[in-house]
């Protein structure tokens, strides 16, 4: 008998409802979740369409939901209330091992608490758009992170108060776990036990809700003359690509947020009759775009609308993710620009009718040829919903039901219209460098402003910039410029230039915008974060539930020292309060190794870490005083 087979004797592996594990499985097991695993099954049928059905949506497709509230409200039963909700849901206590073996899994955990943040705003006196801009920033923000299914928390929820009785609730979830899961059961999980003379607890009550059952029953509806439809529309299309675009196997998510200036921002206010109106538009700019890209008269990509076929936009099912709509504009050089625009406008509206299509289905109509690689998203172009609405009577409402698509392609630019038009590049950052970004959407605004100073022009006197894209002296001017930030840093001026040589080579360069989290209290701190640009807003919970500022720190400051050791959790909550911030991030395995045979190196970091606690309690004791 073998050592392995004795072990095994004494030692049998645990019988879940799956049965056996393999030895793989059971090894990846142990060392992800050690001992904290409760059970393990095969995902249900309808986890297993989401994987199987990954050209239409992705495992990281979520869910939003946004609760606004007038009353008082006990944070301390909420909060209870909620963990009670994940202790007796396996769902919410569950990650999921969909790649790394043979078959997927869904491993149930023990003990998982959810991602809970208690924000107050009561000191700030905000206004009525403030307080929009805050709700919408929160709910961006989450969407940007997504979810790593097999480290991840899989429900996160803000409980933000802005008054003494006005607060807002958000709650995300992966489709993974939350299709087919009634609203109503979290909102009754949440709410009970409050004093119903403080809170009327009422809601709209949303549809219930499965994408992969309503795509089921689409497989009995025929789509034929739809397809038909495409084939025709988009017969003999010529491929476009956006410089820089790399095609590659992974993704790797990142975004870009930019506001329309001042100048293009009045000029549609004030000259276009509708959103439709804008929509066409800025479509078109694309298209053009597209077509001095890749010097033809021809260009293709796919628009993802809200679903106004039907004139409303209270509709929860989840049909109006799939409300895909091509758009080509094969127009000569001689076209006018206004000519163009009509006829875009007039193949909109004709294609409402057509829409629903997925990438997929599209796409098996041109076996052999690349339709799309990027999408236009104006799924919340046409009606923001707020927060604060003053015909709403006092109670508790559903506000939104959302779903996010991720279609899985390299490059999604959404488009929003608020005070001002927003434009987020989400993109793979895998594919696409940052600074091709930055130059897409500068050639884009450069475009539009052509545009709107000559409508009347032909399509070939529409040209872009004349500067010159040099992305390898980019990176070569960033890895110079950080290596100048850890030089001037005390901590590692010790160390050797082939040591800091190690460093730079092991880092990873993050760029968020306003609202992301960096970090969230009770997340594994793996990297040593180091602001590079941009300020970063640090908190703390406190005794009452809600966080609590601790500071603002900016370039040259490190966020925490919470894990550089141990990898262990963080006790504090970053987040970005600047419109841009670029993060240098060191992972710990690289700085611990220096630390083992570098003297002075560790003598420096165990300094740094002193100092900051002792600053960091200090600002705690001020801020609560």
């Amino acid at each position: 008998m073998t050592f392995e087979e004795k072990i095994k004797q004494y030692y049998p592996p645990k019988e879940y409802s799956v049965g056996l594990l393999t030895s793989a499985e059971e090894e990846f097991i142990n060392k992800e979740y050690s001992a904290s695993v409760e059970d393990v099954k095969l995902i249900s049928k309808s986890q297993a369409w989401v994987l199987d059905n990954q050209g239409i949506i992705s495992p990281n497709f979520c869910i939003q939901i946004l609760f606004k509230i007038r009353g008082l409200i006990d944070i301390n039963k909420i909060k209870n209330n909620i963990n009670g909700l994940v202790k007796n849901n396996e769902l919410l206590r569950s990650a999921f091992i969909l790649k790394q073996q043979e078959r997927a899994l869904q491993i149930i955990l023990q003990d998982r608490s959810p991602e809970m943040t208690f924000i107050d705003f009561t000191k700030d006196k905000l206004t009525e758009f403030e307080i929009d801009e805050i709700v919408e920033n929160i709910l961006a923000a989450d969407r940007r992170r997504f979810f790593d299914l097999k480290k991840d928390r899989l429900l996160r929820i803000r409980v933000v108060r802005f008054g003494y009785a006005d607060y807002a609730i958000t709650i995300q979830q992966p489709q993974i776990i939350a299709d087919g899961w009634d609203v109503r059961h979290l909102f009754d999980g949440i709410f009970s036990e409050q004093e119903t003379d403080d809170v009327l607890a009422k809601m709209i009550a949303p549809k219930r809700y499965s994408f992969a059952q309503h795509l089921e029953r689409r497989k009995d509806i025929d789509i034929s003359k739809t397809l038909e439809y495409w084939q025709k529309k988009l017969y003999n299309f010529t491929e476009t690509k956006l410089p820089g675009h790399k095609a590659c196997n992974t993704y790797v998510m990142n975004s870009l947020l930019f506001e329309f200036d001042d100048k293009i921002f009045s000029y549609m206010k004030k000259h276009l009759e509708n959103n439709t109106n804008a929509i066409v538009l800025l479509q078109t700019a694309w298209g053009i775009m597209l077509q001095k890209y890749n010097k033809v008269n021809d260009a293709v990509f796919p628009l993802l609308l809200s679903n106004y076929r039907d004139g409303k936009e209270d509709n929860l099912d989840f049909v109006n993710i799939i409300n895909l709509v091509p758009v080509r504009i094969n127009e000569s050089e001689t076209a006018k620009v206004s000519d163009v625009v009509k006829r875009q406008q007039a193949n909109l509206i004709l294609a409402r009718a057509y829409s629903g299509c997925n990438i997929r289905e599209l796409e098996n109509l041109f076996s052999g040829k690349t339709l799309f690689n990027h999408m236009l998203n104006f799924h919340s172009f046409y009606k923001q919903e707020k927060y604060t609405q003053a015909e709403v009577a006092l109670g508790v409402n559903v506000v939104k039901l959302s779903s996010y698509d991720c279609y899985n392609l390299d490059l999604v630019v959404v488009f929003r219209l608020t005070k001002k038009i927003q434009i987020e590049f989400i993109y793979n950052r895998e594919a696409f460098s940052e600074v091709h970004i930055k130059k897409i959407k500068e050639d884009y605004f450069y475009i539009i402003n052509q545009i709107l100073k000559d409508q009347g022009q032909p399509l070939g006197e529409i040209n872009l910039p004349q500067d010159v894209l040099n992305p390898v002296k980019h990176e070569e001017n960033l890895k110079l410029n950080i290596t100048q930030l850890l030089r001037s840093k005390e901590i590692f001026r010790a160390l050797s230039d082939v040591e800091l040589g190690l460093i730079i080579r092991g880092i990873v360069v993050k760029n968020y915008i306003y609202g992301d989290i960096i970090l969230a209290e009770g997340e594994k701190q793996e990297y040593l974060y180091l602001i590079y640009d941009g300020a970063v807003e640090l908190r703390r919970t406190i005794e009452s539930g809600w966080t609590m500022k601790i500071a603002t720190i900016e370039k040259g400051e490190f966020i925490s020292y919470d894990g550089i050791f141990d990898n262990k959790e963080s006790s504090l909550r970053a987040r970005v309060v600047s419109q841009e911030a670029t993060i240098i991030a060191v992972r710990n395995e690289t700085a611990t190794e220096i630390i083992k045979n570098n003297y002075d190196f560790a003598k420096a970091v165990i300094q740094s870490i002193t100092a900051q606690v002792d600053k960091f309690q200090q600002l705690w004791v001020d801020n609560k005083n």
